[in-house]
This record gives C-alpha cells, sequence and structure tokens, in this order.
C-alpha cells in the first residue's frame, strides 16, 4: 500500500534511501563500486565481488497508548555483503561492515527519503513535498524515522554451486511513523464558549465569543463582531441562529 504522502511504501522508501547512503558513501564506494542493490538476490547475480544487497526481513506494528494511534511501526534490515573467499576474507569483510556502519547515519537516511520521495511524486505527476518544523528543525515530510540502531552482525561462509563467498549480514532495526497527508482545513473562524451560572437552571447566563477574520491566519482576531452575515464568515446559520439567541438574552464577557 503506498503511503499518503509519497507513490511507495514506507519501508521501500526506507530500504531505497539506506542504498543510496550505503553506495554514495566514499568509503564504500571505493571498495565496491557502486554494487549496491535495493533488493536480495542481485548482488547474488554480479559478477565481480564485493557486492551487497538490501532487504527487509519483516514489519511490526508497535503498541501505543497514545490516541489517536500514530502507527509507529518497526522494521528490521538486512544488509547483506559478499567477498571473494580469499585467506584474508574475515578482514576484507570486517573492512568492507566498517565503511556501511559509518556511512548508515539516520540523518542522512532521512535525507535520502526526501530526495527519493519528491522525485517519485514528480514521476507520478505530483508536486514536491515542503519541509515541516520538528523539534525546532526543518525536516523532509517523507523523513518519518524516529529511531534507527544496529541489532547485529553475522558473518560466515556461503556455497553457490561450485564457489564459495564470504558473507556477512548487519540487521538494522529502524522505527517510523506513518505519514498522513497534509490536510486543507477550512480557516478557524469562531471560538465561542457560554456559561450556566449557578444556580444552574439550563440557561446560558454568559457567552464568550471571538471569531477570526476568513483567510488572515496569525491575524489578531475581532472580538465580539456583528454576526449578521453568516455567508461572509462560513458559519453555519443554526449555530449563529443559537448563539444570537444567547446573546440577547446573556451579558457578554469582553476579557
Amino acid at each position: 500500500m503506498p503511503d499518503a504522502v509519497h507513490p511507495m511504501h514506507t519501508r521501500a522508501l526506507i530500504r531505497h534511501a539506506c542504498v543510496r547512503v550505503i553506495r554514495d558513501f566514499p568509503d564504500v564506494k571505493a571498495l565496491m563500486d557502486g554494487r549496491v542493490w535495493p533488493d536480495r538476490s542481485e548482488h547474488w547475480l554480479a559478477d565481480e565481488l564485493p557486492a551487497c544487497g538490501v532487504y527487509t526481513l519483516s514489519e511490526q506494528t508497535l503498541e501505543s497508548d497514545i490516541s489517536p494511534d500514530p502507527e509507529e511501526r518497526r522494521i528490521d534490515l538486512a544488509i547483506e555483503i559478499l567477498a571473494r573467499l580469499t585467506t584474508s576474507v574475515d578482514d576484507a569483510l570486517d573492512a568492507l561492515c566498517l565503511a556501511v556502519e559509518k556511512a548508515m547515519r539516520i540523518d542522512a537516511v532521512g535525507i535520502a527519503m526526501g530526495a527519493i520521495a519528491d522525485a517519485a511524486r514528480i514521476e507520478a505527476g505530483l508536486a514536491p513535498l515542503a519541509p515541516v518544523r520538528v523539534d525546532g528543525a526543518l525536516r523532509h515530510t517523507a523523513d518519518v524515522l524516529l529511531r534507527m540502531e544496529l541489532q547485529s552482525t553475522e558473518i560466515g561462509i556461503a556455497v553457490e554451486g561450485d564457489r564459495e563467498i564470504g558473507v556477512a549480514v548487519l540487521t538494522y532495526a529502524l522505527e517510523y511513523r506513518r505519514a498522513y497527508p497534509l490536510l486543507v482545513l477550512p480557516d478557524f473562524l469562531l471560538a465561542a464558549s457560554g456559561w450556566d451560572v449557578m444556580p444552574a437552571d439550563g440557561r446560558i447566563d454568559m457567552v464568550s465569543k471571538t471569531v477570526f477574520t476568513p483567510g488572515a491566519n496569525g491575524v489578531p482576531p475581532t472580538t465580539t463582531p456583528d454576526t449578521s452575515t453568516p455567508q461572509q464568515t462560513g458559519i453555519p446559520d443554526a449555530i449563529l441562529d443559537h448563539l444570537d439567541e444567547a446573546l440577547r438574552d446573556a451579558p457578554e464577557d469582553e476579557s
């Protein structure tokens, strides 16, 4: 299922972003010469080693006590590195793992997610996404990563036909929050509250009302304006009628 803000699943976006970050990192580029793919098979077909494949092992939805559910998920991502079997294969694999670990930074993956998402949106005929401010810093809307951690590294030898290959698999846990569409909502036009002053009799005794100027977000509101022209405010007639009736019968709080 495509995500709400770009035309691919978020775990696919994360996987492709990791490939871009690993492939373009100088140390990896010097060792692998661009032989990094976003799947579990291509690197096994490579004519030359070392090579690397990045693929998803699993995905889980995380439990949350927040309402509404933020829909946070965790994916386990495998980065599988292949090297020719020589007497120094362990040193070669360790050097390749070190280069990948240095490349895999959460900020770099987030930036790559934004670039890939924008390219995919443009290809689909959609506009690029604007950045959003998170914890005081601007981030791309598609950068929904929360945490990233290297969980384990497994090293061994694989036999394929008549050849043996050195293999190292780095498993990363990445947590992210599903992105939702950036909604364009109508202007917030009216704030009103009423009080039934003791002793309570079921009648509104005092009303406080603030109407905001349509289309003027951020402009100081107008307090207690004329509500006789609902077509100018967009406020439903029934609400205005109820407020007018309450205002006629109750003193108004100007504070």
